[in-house]
């Protein structure tokens, strides 16, 4: 996958990461590599994660929006340029979360981003 590393969700409602980790983008609270999947926290309610680059984000079945990874530009929309194994990023009126190659984007009911 994009960066070197992969992200999936299982039949569970788990989300996992394995590959190439140095900005946290296994979303495990850590930045070492791993050639196993590693869970994402403990939540079972993740619908899909994609990403590209050194980013990921997924989307939970609460219509939240979590993204994890390298941020030097905001494409994790904290606010902020550091990196982060995991951070939610929570937007008002999300109906339809649109994930794209390097970053979550929204879809507010009136259909402007």
């Amino acid at each position: 996958s994009a960066g070197a590393h992969t992200c999936a969700t299982r039949t569970d409602g788990t989300a996992w990461c394995w590959g190439r980790n140095h900005v946290g983008q296994l979303g495990n609270g850590s930045t070492a590599n791993s050639m196993v999947p590693v869970q994402i926290g403990t939540a079972t309610d993740w619908e899909l994660i994609s990403g590209g680059g050194s980013v990921r984000c997924g989307v939970r079945t609460t219509a939240t929006v979590w993204c994890w990874g390298f941020t030097g530009y905001g494409q994790l929309g904290s606010g902020s340029s550091a990196s982060r194994s995991i951070t939610l990023v929570s937007w008002p009126a999300v109906v339809n979360p649109v994930i794209t190659r390097s970053k979550a984007a929204r879809v507010s009911e009136s259909g402007r981003g």
